[in-house]
């Protein structure tokens, strides 16, 4: 079993552990992003709605599995994620018969709007700071670096392929990393300012703390990604015995970047009192994306898992997808222009 193996298994795993538990802990009255009311996740129907669901997750590990020794790319998790999607909207196209009407009483509340809390701040600041340092220790270090520098890395964590020095591929690392802080802050203080405040008084409470739960847990992973980028960028300044010893921080943080989610569904709880998340079945693509030009709400609670995603009929959302696009688009535009 080579390196790249080695570095995928355990992501394989972590991943089926995700989508296996996700029916188990139910979003209270909704069902594999239906709503459904309370007592159908319990009943014949809904638990086998959830078996089914289970077999088709485990059986994608499996696939991803056998994939594994027979391919050294990412085939096998994009086989897995497949398996899984489609798992997923198997089991909402059986509980859709069962949906129910959603409460259609709104509450408004007149408070002031809530401030960033101090362990959301401390981690981002923390981010930006080392990719800040990283730059500069490249800038003052320009000089001294090899002709030929490290431009990709295995999913192992090793350099593999290596290109000629020049300003631009070397700030790359510090501008991704940059672009990738920018992306996740504006989600969490999304999260922290553009979710809905109204709601069942006797849930927002429990809402409050869940917000506030997901923005910490988005910041301190951003933390983690901000201190992958800064040691990247300057990798290149330490000697290539260094550089090769090195592999084991990219499988680390891959590690660490699924343990957060799973931490997450393991600690999420039901919230008490209502049904559903007062958004309309209808506004939901499979269960996935939210689309409602009637809701000012930036971000909504994910109805596929735990945590928020974009309210895509949102202005400002298109400016988060247009930093992905950049995301994707910099380097590729880059390295095919050297």
């Amino acid at each position: 079993m080579n390196a790249n193996m080695l570095a995928l298994l355990p992501a394989l795993v972590i991943t089926a552990v995700i989508l296996d538990l996700l029916p188990r802990r139910p979003r209270r009255g909704l069902y594999f992003g239906i709503t459904t009311g309370e007592s159908f996740a319990r009943s014949d129907e809904g638990l086998g709605i959830a078996r089914r669901y289970r077999l088709m997750v485990w059986a994608g590990a499996v696939l991803a599995l056998l994939l594994l020794p027979l391919t050294h790319g990412a085939l096998p998790v994009f086989a897995q994620m497949a398996v899984g999607a489609f798992a997923w909207l198997h089991a909402r196209r059986r509980a859709a018969p069962h949906a129910v009407q959603p409460p259609m009483v709104r509450t408004a509340v007149l408070e002031a709007e809530p401030s960033t809390p101090a362990s959301v701040l401390v981690p981002l600041v923390l981010a930006l700071a080392m990719l800040a340092a990283s730059g500069i220790v490249l800038y003052l270090n320009y000089h001294a670096l090899p002709e030929r520098i490290p431009t990709h890395y295995g999913i192992s964590g090793q350099a593999d392929a290596f290109h000629a020095k020049t300003p631009v591929l070397t700030a790359m690392p510090v501008v991704i990393g940059l672009l990738i802080w920018l992306l996740m802050a504006m989600n969490v203080f999304g999260i922290i300012h553009g979710t809905s405040r109204g709601g069942a008084p006797e849930t927002r409470l429990a809402r409050e703390a869940q917000r506030a739960y997901f923005a910490r847990l988005l910041a301190w992973l951003e933390l983690a990604i901000g201190g992958l980028f800064a040691y990247i960028a300057v990798s290149p300044i330490v000697s290539a015995q260094r550089l090769a010893g090195s592999g084991w921080i990219m499988p680390a943080l891959t590690v660490l970047l699924l343990i957060g989610p799973v931490w997450a569904v393991l600690r999420w709880k039901e919230q008490a009192g209502g049904a559903g998340d007062d958004t309309p079945d209808a506004c939901w693509v499979g269960g996935l994306f939210y689309w409602n030009s009637g809701d000012p709400a930036l971000m909504v609670e994910r109805r596929d898992g735990v945590g928020y995603t974009l309210n895509f009929a949102h202005p400002f959302a298109w400016a988060q997808g247009l930093l992905v696009l950049a995301l994707v688009a910099l380097p590729l535009v880059i390295y095919s222009a050297r």
